[in-house]
């Protein structure tokens, strides 16, 4: 697909080319702050993620395309699968906190990534990748006891991490993740902050598309 789309572009005369991808190319870092000059280290299934990148940064390397990677965290939204996913699972309380629950989840609101695309493209700068995150990383434990009490059901079980990785597979990985991503590049070089910078704002928008009171 990303072949196809930069074949495309270079039948256009572009003031930017902006390539999607996803921060959490980084797997488990204990929670360290990532930049985007450091080096990813993906699971398999992510590989063609690395590859999509390289081609937009060759094409501006090579032939001039004002190829941009916009590298975003976990997106949520109140019509998103994910979201609503993690919301139902929180009632029905089928979503444990693994472990500690201190590895940290950094999210970013889907209108916030798509200011940042915008921003991209007023703004370009071709060649660089920018992280795309809120400003509030925050333990997976206090986020899913947040959701509990904001919907007013029992707080989350715990599991350990060892249950968890029989029980749920590579789904117990990605949740045991921990990483938090800076955004310094972005908010310097494009001018981009995040309009919603922690999750609480964002699901303050959330709950009432979905009819939750609180």
């Amino acid at each position: 697909g990303t072949r196809n789309l930069i074949d495309a572009a270079y039948s256009e005369n572009l003031h930017a080319y902006i390539q999607q991808s996803v921060a959490f190319l980084y797997g488990d870092r204990r929670g360290e702050w990532m930049r985007e000059d450091e080096p990813p280290r993906p699971e398999p299934a992510l590989q063609s993620v690395i590859e999509g990148e390289k081609m937009a940064l060759a094409a501006y390397e090579d032939d001039g395309l004002p190829s941009v990677v916009l590298r975003g965290a976990t997106f949520y939204s109140g019509d998103s699968w994910h979201t609503r996913t993690i919301i139902d699972a929180v009632k029905r309380r089928q979503l444990p906190i693994i472990g500690t629950g201190e590895q940290y989840w950094h999210y970013v609101y889907v209108e916030d990534m798509a200011s940042a695309c915008v921003r991209a493209a007023e703004a370009p700068a071709p060649g660089e990748v920018f992280f795309v995150a809120d400003d509030w990383p925050f333990h997976a434990r206090d986020f899913l006891n947040y959701l509990a009490v904001q919907l007013r059901v029992a707080a989350p079980f715990h599991m350990t991490t060892v249950l968890a990785r029989l029980l749920l597979g590579d789904t117990a990985k990605f949740l045991t993740q921990s990483a938090r991503y800076r955004t310094d590049k972005i908010k310097k070089m494009l001018g981009w902050t995040p309009r919603y910078p922690t999750f609480r704002e964002g699901f303050a928008e959330i709950f009432p598309q979905l009819g939750i009171r609180l």
